[in-house]
This record gives C-alpha cells, sequence and structure tokens, in this order.
C-alpha cells in the first residue's frame, strides 16, 4: 500500500512542475518509490497521507489558473459550432 500511495504522492508532485509551478516536496523524497529499493527508506503512510492532501490545493489552483475565461469561452464556441452542424434526432411518438 505504502509503494503505491507512494507513487501517486510522487507524480501529483511532478503534475506541479509540468503545469509550470515549484513542487511542494523535493524530488529526493521520493527516491523510495523508484526500482530497486528498500521498505526502510519509504515515508510513512501517515506523511504520505499529509503530501497528498497538501498537493491538492496546489494543483486545483494551478489547473484553475491555466483554464482562463478566453479558453473556456473558445471552447463553448467550438460546441455549439459542432452543435449547430449534428443532425437533430428523430423522436418517437
Amino acid at each position: 500500500m505504502n509503494w503505491i500511495v507512494g507513487h501517486v504522492v510522487r507524480a501529483r508532485n511532478e503534475a506541479l512542475g509540468l503545469l509550470g509551478e515549484t513542487p511542494l516536496f523535493d524530488d529526493a523524497d521520493f527516491d523510495a518509490y523508484g526500482p530497486g529499493v528498500t521498505v526502510s527508506t519509504m515515508l510513512c503512510l501517515d506523511e504520505l497521507r499529509r503530501r497528498f492532501d497538501a498537493l491538492g490545493p496546489a494543483l486545483d489552483a494551478d489547473l484553475i489558473r491555466d483554464f482562463d475565461d478566453e479558453f473556456i469561452v473558445a471552447g463553448e464556441a467550438d460546441a455549439d459550432e459542432c452543435a449547430a452542424e449534428a443532425p437533430v434526432p428523430a423522436h418517437a411518438g
């Protein structure tokens, strides 16, 4: 269980970097979750849970910031155009 949770937390931490933000935790903290490691170097499950919870708001804030109004409005306009081109289904009556 620890190994799986460690990978999830590591991926969430790395996602911040991919989104252009500074990861909250040092990558070296997660070296225990790579190939060929021992259980003695893993973080305790309570610490992983704390880090998982800390990363949620940071990821949410960054994702919301990246999808600004201009992008959302453009996406809605594209969806409206597609709907206008789609055939109207016949209703059984």
